[in-house]
Parts: structure tokens; C-alpha cells; sequence
């Protein structure tokens, strides 16, 4: 084909750099605010005749990325506002739509980049998407500023999952512990009984994140895969959980804010809300990390029973006991975390309670010893003081190598609680630790301050504290303040 000389009149011819171009073509903007496109195939050179203009933006993005549904066929004009190994989020006046492309060269596509873009949109779970048989042209760039996103909590992600209406990219920030398997990247979401993933992120994003950490991650909604996955496309990361300065006392979805806890980098954790208490539960270990719970004065009795209840198996959770696990056979009972005591409130409360990835083995001495003497106090506590918030877990040394069972549930040395009354004139903190077994003495022979349990167990307690204060009632500790 023969190219042609493109006499452009009265008309400015806006190129942001060559490169852009050389494999497209260009666009003329004409003062009545229409654009045009040529394909490079059939231009030679570009000239002027006449006077030009300036066009206020580059390229004029359209508004018809709105009211999709399965099978439209779209032409639009849009701009790259997100990137993922798995392809781009497109952005126009209207809304976005996810081009799915894993072999999209991204190198191409730069945040910013518009393009022309053409496709019938198709669904995969709830998320609707263009398939990677769409076309794409560059036609220009843009500077492009991010919409206020929506703050999403555990319970919106659940009614999310729950909504089977298909959907097109929303963004969103959402708070969670990343949790990296493989090539999949995954979300453990305070207050949601589903699972968040996202697309492997651009290199810049990826070197942020660290397995078992908390953040912020901020990016589009893409849709609901599997009937369960609540799958995004990331814009942003920020670290959660240290270094606050305010007064947090709220986690976006943790349901127990202030009994929060941040675990060392690279422990296998999956973090599940229930009725009453949050959980975080290590696969390999088949128990928790720890359980936490806040306890209030009208929560200390009622009228639900225990012996009513069953223990229970929660499939959701990898490595979560069998209710035949055998603790008996090697002389070990299923230790609560969480006590059914601490559970008579609520039917819902008492039923979770019993969920088997809340127990421990624990050797009757323990169980029946000191632990529930320790129980009994925080029941006491609470209902004195109003309300307090509570830490409980296995501790495990690097010598402990006995697995019980046949799911080969790791018995630990040691159990650990911490407790937490956060009052504005005199908030407190202790933690106990007691052996796996018999000890001699009382309560307070086993009391330490909460910063000699993190140094033993590594964990981070009460993080949603202002620094000031958690500093202040971490470094010491009073057994009497809390046993008078």
C-alpha cells in the first residue's frame, strides 16, 4: 500500500513521544472536538495548513464503559490504570473493564497509556472482562489521578462473594495478611470468611510484600472466581500495624481490633472471624497461632450450656483437627484457647467455641490446673473492669518435634495468654505463660510484661495501641493491680 502525505487544516496534531506512535498511527484533533486516527501503515508525514490549536487534553477518553453485561460488543477509548501479569485494567470517563491477557507486554502498556480498544465482553466467575482476542492501539497518554477508593471490610467482602450478579471493576482498599502459596497471592481478611487474591503485581509492588505481613492494598475489584476467591487488581500496598501514632482503635474487619496481633514474617497463617473471637490458625502445626477475644461484663455468664455442643471440624481451614484426633490415646485433652466459659452468651458463640482448630493438646494438669484457674480470673476481671481484651496460643520451642494423631498435631511446651484493659486513665497489660503440664504455685510465679512475651514468642500484641501507650503499659506489668 502506498503511503500518503496527511495534510492536516486548522487541526493540531498532538504526539507525546514517537514511540508511542511508530507502530500505530496518529490522532488529529479537530476544534470541534472530534478526533480522528490514522494507521502508520497509510501516513508518510503530517503537515500543517492553516492555523492550529491546542486541544485541552491529548486524547478524549469516552464514556461507554458502563452497564456492561455478558457478550457487548464495546469500541472505546480508554486509559491503562492498573497492571497485572494477567493483563490491564482499562479506565474510561464511565468506568473499567479488565482485559484479560497473560501474555500482555506490559512494557507496552505503561499506567497511563490510552488506548483504542475493541472487544466483546465475556464473564469469568462474576467478574466481567474483554478476553485477550480484543484489540488494542495506543493512541496517547495521559496523567490520570486516582478516584477516592471504597474502604471494604470483612463483612462487605462477604456480601461480595454472596452476590452472584456479575460485576465490572471497583476500586477498592482493603486491610489483610498476605499469605503467599506458589505463584498465588492471597488475602486473610479480618472479619470475612472468604479468601482475597490478586494477580501477580508489577515488580515495584511485588518487592513490597512479604509473606504473613499485613497491609493495605488498594486496587480493583475484579470479581468473585470459584464461587469464593474476591480477586483485585493492585494500584498500591501499605504496610498495617505498626508505627500509629493516633488513636486506632479500629481495624477495618477485625472484629476484636484491640486484640490484634502481627506474627513474624514467613509463619503459615490463615486468619477466620467467628462468633465471639478471631482466630489465626498455622497449617503446619494443625493448631492456632493464637486466638483472640474481647470479653465484656454481661459476656462473663449465661444461660448456654457446653454439654449441648460437639466439637466441630471447620473445612475452610487447612490442617484443621479431626474430631477422632486421638489426644487421649497419648494422654492429651483438647486444651480450649478460647474457654466455653467465656462463650455462655450466645448459642452462635458457644457452637464456634467448639470448632476444633480453637483447641490444643494439653495435658490434664494444665487443662484442669493452673490454665483454668487463670480462666476463672479473666471472667472475674472483665466483669470488674468492664471489658478487657484477650490474647491466647501455644508456644512452641524449637525442640518440639512430638506430632500426635493421625492429622500429626504438634504438641506444644508451653501456653501463653495476654490480657489488655484500655482505659483512658490507668490502661494496664499482662501476659502469663505456663508448661505444658504441672505448675506449682500460684498465678503470679507465671506473670510477665507483654514485652517479655514478645520477645519469647516473637509476636507483636495490642499493635492497634497509639505507640505512646502500648510502649508505656508493655514494658511493665503489675500482678497485683489486677488481682486486687
Amino acid at each position: 500500500m502506498k503511503k500518503s502525505t496527511l495534510m492536516v487544516i486548522g487541526a493540531s496534531l498532538a504526539i507525546s513521544t514517537s514511540a508511542l506512535f511508530a507502530e500505530t498511527g496518529v490522532v488529529v484533533y479537530q476544534k470541534d472536538g472530534t478526533t480522528t486516527f490514522y494507521p502508520s501503515a497509510n501516513v508518510e508525514k503530517v503537515e500543517f495548513v492553516g492555523d492550529s490549536y491546542e486541544p485541552e487534553d491529548q486524547v478524549a477518553l469516552t464514556s461507554v464503559l458502563k452497564n456492561l453485561s455478558d457478550g457487548t460488543k464495546l469500541e472505546a477509548t480508554a486509559v491503562v490504570t492498573a497492571q497485572s501479569d494477567k493483563g490491564l485494567i482499562l479506565t474510561d470517563n464511565a468506568g473499567s473493564i479488565f482485559y484479560y491477557n497473560a501474555g500482555v507486554n506490559l512494557s507496552k502498556y505503561p499506567i497511563g497509556t490510552v488506548v483504542k480498544v475493541a472487544g466483546t465482553v465475556g464473564v469469568y466467575g462474576t467478574g466481567l472482562q474483554l478476553p485477550n482476542t480484543a484489540v488494542l492501539n495506543v493512541v496517547g497518554e495521559m496523567s490520570y489521578s486516582y478516584p477516592e477508593p471504597v474502604a471494604y471490610t470483612g463483612a462487605m467482602v462477604n456480601q461480595a462473594v454472596s452476590n452472584t450478579a456479575n460485576v465490572q471493576p471497583t476500586y477498592i482498599t482493603l486491610e489483610g495478611q498476605l499469605s503467599l502459596s506458589g505463584n498465588y497471592y492471597n488475602i486473610n481478611i479480618p472479619g470475612s470468611s472468604y479468601q482475597g487474591s490478586f494477580y501477580t503485581p508489577v515488580d515495584a509492588l511485588k518487592d513490597e510484600l512479604s509473606d504473613g505481613k499485613s497491609y493495605k492494598f488498594t486496587g480493583y475489584y475484579t470479581g468473585v472466581t470459584s464461587g469464593k476467591y474476591f480477586y483485585m487488581v493492585l494500584t498500591d500496598v501499605a504496610p498495617v500495624g505498626s508505627g500509629n501514632s493516633g488513636d486506632l482503635t479500629d481495624i477495618d474487619g477485625f472484629e476484636f481490633p484491640l486484640a490484634y496481633v502481627a506474627v513474624p514474617d514467613g509463619t503459615p497463617q490463615q486468619v477466620k472471624e467467628y462468633t465471639g473471637f478471631t482466630l489465626n490458625f498455622n497449617k503446619d502445626n494443625h493448631t492456632a497461632n493464637y486466638v483472640s477475644w474481647e470479653l465484656t461484663a454481661s459476656e462473663t455468664d449465661g444461660p448456654v450450656n457446653r454439654d449441648s455442643y460437639k466439637y466441630w471440624v471447620d473445612s475452610s481451614l487447612e490442617g484443621c483437627l479431626d474430631t477422632d484426633y486421638a489426644y487421649s490415646t497419648y494422654s492429651y485433652e483438647r486444651g480450649h484457647l478460647c474457654p466455653a466459659a467465656d462463650q455462655r452468651w450466645s448459642e452462635a458463640a458457644m457452637s464456634d467455641c467448639m470448632v476444633m482448630a480453637n483447641m490444643g493438646p494439653m495435658l490434664r494438669s494444665l487443662n484442669s490446673g493452673l490454665w483454668s484457674t487463670l480462666e476463672n480470673k479473666e471472667r472475674v476481671w472483665a466483669k470488674r473492669d468492664g471489658k478487657i481484651w484477650i490474647v491466647a496460643g501455644p508456644l512452641y520451642y524449637d525442640t518440639d518435634d512430638l506430632y500426635i494423631g493421625k492429622a500429626k498435631a504438634r504438641v506444644p511446651s508451653a501456653y501463653f495468654k495476654a490480657f489488655l484493659y484500655n482505659d483512658d486513665t490507668n490502661p494496664r497489660a499482662i501476659a502469663f505463660v505456663m508448661q505444658n503440664g504441672s505448675n506449682p504455685g500460684d498465678l503470679s510465679a507465671y506473670s510477665m510484661s507483654i514485652d517479655t512475651l514478645e520477645e519469647i514468642t516473637g509476636y507483636d500484641f495490642f499493635s492497634a495501641l497509639p505507640d505512646d501507650i502500648e510502649n508505656a503499659i508493655e514494658a511493665t506489668y503489675s500482678f497485683e493491680d489486677w488481682n486486687k
